[in-house]
């Protein structure tokens, strides 16, 4: 599983804070590829340094410098795999998990959390992030549940929003926000119902559903009353026991969620696709992708939301989610392989 089931929550608990106006006119433009070098990425082709929101499959991997070790940004071409844009950040990769709203909408600043502390870095001259603020949570509660963590930093309407628990878990909490250009600021509380919120800021809730059709197949459902959030469900084949799994934690609209298979039991494909009545706490699932050489080993959502890059053990392919045309090898490998694919940026 590329995101850990114990991270649902967390994720799902920002994952829809987002509702800046988006960029009209793109900031950035890769620089163009010959169609003869895509099916062979150069993993010594220099990678673009430039301002603006860059367009690709974000990685993470190790890096040092002087300051200490670093966190190394790369982003690949989606057609190609090569390296067009390259920055770092302070921090240690394996502890870093960042997402589209882990950045400013022009990609200035990037915020991150690190042993319940929230962490913001902003673009310097060079093109490397560097640390510019730490927000740190006041101790212990009025509750009395222990030391206070911040976890979960997204950006949304200008400011930096985040989780506040007690660092023992559980679900008392609350969400608070920050203004990225006050560093001395103090936290505002944001007037959320829960502490999941969709993709419009609205408080969304977990509920257990059932499967249409499905005799015993159950699964765990995230919505608001207007938009899914996440899911995962467990399908209970006709013939014996055995689970199927899937994980759905990317929205294509209000009322569809993309799911990934976790294993090789894929009852609907290794792609499917979610669709929730809410009132009757059920679900259907179909099949998003036809099957693909090699097995899909992972699957990262276009930020239009109408195709999706897979990662198989036979290459890198691109799917059209709205065609069901047979998924594009696009090229057989990232030219930074062994870094970890964040999201598709």
């Amino acid at each position: 599983m590329r995101r850990g089931a114990v991270a649902l929550l967390l994720v799902a608990a920002m994952a829809g804070c987002e509702s800046a106006r988006p960029v009209e006119a793109p900031l950035w433009h890769a620089p163009a590829v010959s169609p003869s070098a895509a099916s062979s990425p150069a993993a010594d082709a220099p990678p673009v340094k430039a301002t603006g929101a860059p367009s690709g499959l974000l990685t993470t991997s190790a890096g040092t410098d002087p300051q200490g070790t670093t966190t190394r940004l790369t982003v690949q071409d989606i057609r190609t795999g090569r390296p067009t844009f390259a920055a770092t950040m302070p921090g240690w990769p394996l502890r870093t998990r960042l997402a589209r709203q882990s950045f400013s909408p022009d990609w200035s600043m990037v915020v991150w959390d690190d042993a319940c502390e929230v962490r913001l870095a902003k673009r310097a001259g060079d093109g490397n992030y560097r640390q510019a603020a730490t927000w740190r949570p006041p101790g212990w509660n009025s509750r009395g549940d222990g030391p206070l963590c911040y976890s979960a930093p997204r950006f949304s309407r200008g400011r930096v929003w985040l989780v506040v628990r007690p660092s023992s878990g559980g679900e008392v909490g609350k969400i608070v926000s920050f203004d990225p250009a006050a560093r001395g600021s103090k936290p505002r509380e944001e007037h959320a119902e829960a502490l999941t919120l969709d993709d419009k800021g609205r408080s969304a809730t977990s509920m257990d559903i059932a499967i249409g059709g499905r005799k015993g197949s159950t699964g765990t459902l995230v919505a608001s009353k207007q938009a899914l959030v996440s899911a995962e469900v467990r399908l209970t084949t006709d013939t014996d026991a055995t689970t199927i799994f899937y994980v759905c934690r990317e929205r294509l609209d209000d009322r569809t969620l993309l799911c990934l298979a976790q294993g090789p039991g894929q009852m609907f494909g290794a792609v499917a696709l979610l669709t929730a009545n809410r009132a009757a706490r059920t679900v259907t699932l179909r099949q998003g992708v036809p099957k693909v050489e090699g097995g899909i080993r992972d699957a990262f959502l276009a930020p239009d939301h109408k195709r999706v890059a897979l990662q198989t053990n036979d290459g890198w392919y691109l799917a059209d989610l709205s065609s069901g045309r047979q998924p594009q090898r696009v090229f057989p490998q990232l030219a930074t392989e062994g870094a970890e694919v964040q999201f598709w940026a």
